[in-house]
């Protein structure tokens, strides 16, 4: 989370009015907030930013779908539901080309590498001033999501066992 607030505290020079909400519980350890909260304090953006803990996915798809984009610079992912769930709900997404996230997001999303603070702002920053490319996004990323989607992943598992049973020894 470090080099997202840093990101985002870079993003606020030239952006005043924009404002960094994270979705999410602290996760295992209450003290990964307390950091979180001197992170935020040493770069003056502690008013910026609202943690949001856990809600419904009802709430969740509110806060995808009200979002200008998703910036995900996560260093490992097994899967990389939110960048998923985002594209569902029309959310341009920004990611880190690591782990799963690239056969996630696809062609749909910015892909940063997570370590570089650097690119993570120019990406931000072209989504945020790129109107074209941000309805493009959106509209990969809803297509993105389809391919993903449960049914789609059960239509491909049902044709898996569709051939396995066919298939003559």
């Amino acid at each position: 989370m470090g080099r997202l607030f840093e990101a985002f505290a870079m993003l606020r020079q030239e952006f005043p009015e924009l404002k960094l909400v994270k979705v999410g519980g602290p996760g295992r350890s209450k003290q990964l907030r307390s950091e979180m909260l001197k992170k935020l304090s040493s770069l003056g953006i502690t008013e910026d930013v609202t943690f949001v803990d856990y809600i419904s996915e009802l709430e969740l798809a509110y806060y995808y779908s009200s979002a200008t984009l998703l910036a995900y610079p996560s260093l490992y992912e097994g899967f990389g539901l939110p960048p998923l769930e985002a594209m569902a709900c029309g959310c341009p997404v920004v990611t880190a080309n690591t782990s799963s996230l690239p056969e996630v997001v696809g062609e749909a999303g910015i892909m940063v590498n997570p370590y570089d603070t650097s690119s993570l702002v120019q990406a931000m920053k072209r989504v945020l001033t790129d109107d074209k490319l941000r309805d493009n996004m959106v509209r990969k990323g809803l297509e993105q999501a389809k391919k993903l989607s449960w049914e789609k992943t059960a239509e491909l598992t049902q044709q898996v066992y569709n051939k396995v049973a066919c298939r003559e020894d």
